[in-house]
């Protein structure tokens, strides 16, 4: 029952986001629909697309910075599609991985030195689930396997922070854990067209064998590795 609270929950969450992503699109398009065209956005986004070849190493740099930062902003997903769509697949993955990453570890020191007190009064049941989990599997085994599962990022950052699990077995389960799902949403995000193509191009063509396996895996992935654990452990 708890299990399928929370994910109504999340559904609800998705569904308050979605509408109000969608007012706030319909509120643009009525308020700046005579000035904005469709032509103006796509010139905004070749030159944008200019500036990240033409000034490669710089583009890299400030997009690790960006996304790092938003990596610290609770709720900003969508992010690895986006960097995927822009830079590629080969040149977002690394950034992602290791922005994601880096945000993490922050995270995590943060509440252990500065912030640990106040996160165990917060979230008291999710940190003694984890405590409770970490006893049981491991450490190492427990990490990667929330991580794997898709576990909240910035829930599971905050709750490991108040627990006495080793940095460096929080960053590198972080890493290899999020791999799978970073490399799904950075594919599918280097198959979408550039807007400028969008124009031209029908809806059947936009999906393409690559980015129906990403999403299909996106899907799958979380299902058969729990189902793997339940059969491990």
């Amino acid at each position: 029952m708890a299990r399928k609270r929370d994910h109504l929950l999340k559904y609800r969450r998705f569904g308050k986001l979605l509408f109000v992503a969608i007012l706030l699109i319909f509120l643009a398009c009525w308020l700046y629909g005579d000035t904005v065209t469709w032509a103006a956005i796509v010139e905004q986004e070749s030159r944008l697309r200019a500036t990240v070849d033409s000034h490669w190493l710089i583009s890299i740099g400030v997009g690790s910075v960006i996304y790092f930062i938003a990596s610290l902003i609770p709720g900003t997903t969508g992010k690895a599609l986006l960097f995927g769509w822009l830079f590629g697949f080969w040149t977002a993955l690394p950034i992602v991985c290791s922005m994601l990453t880096l945000a993490a570890v922050v995270i995590f020191l943060s509440v252990r030195f500065l912030f640990r007190d106040g996160v165990q009064r917060q979230l008291p049941r999710l940190i003694g689930r984890l405590n409770r989990s970490m006893r049981q599997s491991g450490q190492a085994t427990s990490l990667l396997t929330l991580r794997l599962l898709h576990a909240p990022y910035s829930l599971l950052n905050y709750a490991a922070g108040a627990t006495d699990l080793p940095a460096r077995t929080f960053a590198w389960t972080t890493f290899v854990g999020m791999f799978p799902s970073n490399v799904v949403f950075v594919l599918a995000g280097s198959q979408l067209p550039s807007l400028e193509r969008i124009k031209d191009i029908s809806v059947s063509s936009l999906l393409n064998l690559p980015l129906l396996l990403s999403l299909s895996l996106l899907v799958i992935m979380p299902m058969v590795i729990n189902a793997v654990r339940h059969r491990l452990m």
